[in-house]
Order: structure tokens, then sequence, then C-alpha cells
């Protein structure tokens, strides 16, 4: 059974998955991604939930303020909310299943945020193709606004018709927020100091990051240029559920 229900001052979303096991003793922690990834990968996570509840951990994704679900403006968030944002959902969920260890899993940006988490119950840290820096992410943000924006350009083009000269941004991020974002990255030389950082990948050359836990999912997919629908991530999803309910 699926509960969600608000945290944060009533602010922030949640969705609770309890453990097919009463006394289970562990969270999994879900930190999605964020704008086109968060919609290609939604029946994903909701579906990795529930097969992780279905086979004893308890589980809480949550939607960031301003984003999915949850309420506030995109304009509005700072980094700092996102950030507290998290560490309120692995209190909301260790409060709800009375859990003592908390796997906490990032998607996309949302790894690059939960490696700045810290908390003294999670155990380990499962990324699931990180954004390993923010300032990349504002690139690749920017390359698909481009995008769109050449793609209404030649529209017009092939029906003679005036290009309109208006903000082609699918998101709006304050000025204060892109530079936030832009400072922060993960440092798999770091990543061992607080508890075990696990990658599950579907990019062969993420090998090359240097993170002592990889994984290939065994698929390809190219996130920021693939338009054509839901991600199919059976594989992925398989990958996540082995690690987050090994022992």
């Amino acid at each position: 059974m699926i509960e969600p229900f608000f945290f944060r001052d009533e602010q922030v979303v949640g969705f609770y998955h309890p453990s097919s096991d009463p006394n289970s003793s562990r969270l999994l922690v879900i930190c999605p991604p964020f704008f086109d990834d968060y919609r290609r990968s939604f029946r994903a996570l909701s579906e990795l939930a529930i097969s992780c509840a279905d086979q004893g951990v308890h589980v809480l994704r949550f939607d960031c303020f301003g984003t999915g679900e949850s309420h506030g403006l995109l304009e509005e968030v700072t980094l700092e909310d996102w950030k507290e944002d998290i560490r309120a959902a692995i209190d909301e969920g260790i409060e709800l299943s009375g859990a003592g260890q908390v796997d906490l899993l990032g998607v996309r940006f949302g790894a690059t945020l939960a490696a700045q988490s810290r908390h003294s119950k999670i155990m380990r840290y499962i990324f699931w193709d990180p954004v390993m820096s923010g300032k990349g992410y504002l690139e690749l943000l920017n390359r698909s606004n481009q995008a769109i924006e050449l793609r209404h350009k030649n529209i017009a083009k092939e029906r003679n018709l005036t290009f309109e000269k208006i903000p082609y941004e699918n998101f709006f991020l304050s000025v204060a927020l892109r530079q936030d974002i832009s400072r922060i990255f993960i440092d798999p030389n770091e990543c061992e100091s607080s508890a075990p950082y696990f990658v599950i990948s579907t990019n062969k050359a993420d090998r090359a990051l240097g993170f002592a836990h990889y994984e290939f999912a065994g698929i390809d997919y190219d996130w920021p240029d693939y338009h054509n629908g839901v991600l199919s991530q059976k594989p992925v999803l398989e990958a996540i559920v082995r690690r987050v309910t090994e022992p």
C-alpha cells in the first residue's frame, strides 16, 4: 500500500511504501532526478519502490520542493532547500518505518545532491547514472534548450512562418540557483569517507570515473538526447533491487 503525505511544513510530498516485513530494519530513500529526467523515470522509480517493499525493504520516495507534486515555485528554490529535503526525507522515513539502516539512492542530478548528504543512519549510497558535475549539468540543460529553439526555427522556416523570439527554457532556474548548482560535484576519491558508494550505470564509459563499486546495467542509454518516451529500464531496476536487498 502506497501512503502519500506531506512533510517539511507540509511543503514536500512523500510516498511511503511499507515493507512486506513489518520488522524490517532497512529503509531505501529515493532522491529523484530533475526536469526531463524526472518525467522519463517516474514510472520506473515507482515500480522500483514497490519491488523493494515486496522484498522486505521500507521505501520512501519524494519530490523536491518546487518540483513534481511538491509545493513551491521553481524560481524560488535554493540548493539548500533541496539538500534539506533529503535530510528531512531520511528522518521522515526512519520515523515512519522504525528502520535503523538507510540506503540513499540518487538518480542523475538527484545523485549529485545525495552525495552532499550526511546522516548517521546511511549505510551506503547508490547512484543511478550520476551527474558528476553541476556545471556540466547546467551546460547539458542549456544544450537541450538550444535544441528546442533550433527545432522551432526549422519548423517556422519549413512552414514559412515568422519565428517567435520567446524564451525556450523548459525550466527557469534563478541566477542564484544556477551559481550554487555550478559549484557542486561528486568526487569519487572522497566517496568512501562516510559510507560505501555504488554506481549503477547505463554508460560503459562511467567505469573510468574511479568509483570502487561500479556495475554496468547491460543497456546503453543517453539521457540528454533521448526523446522517444519512457526509458526501458528493467535491467537497471533489477540491478538496484539486487543491491538494495542484499545483506
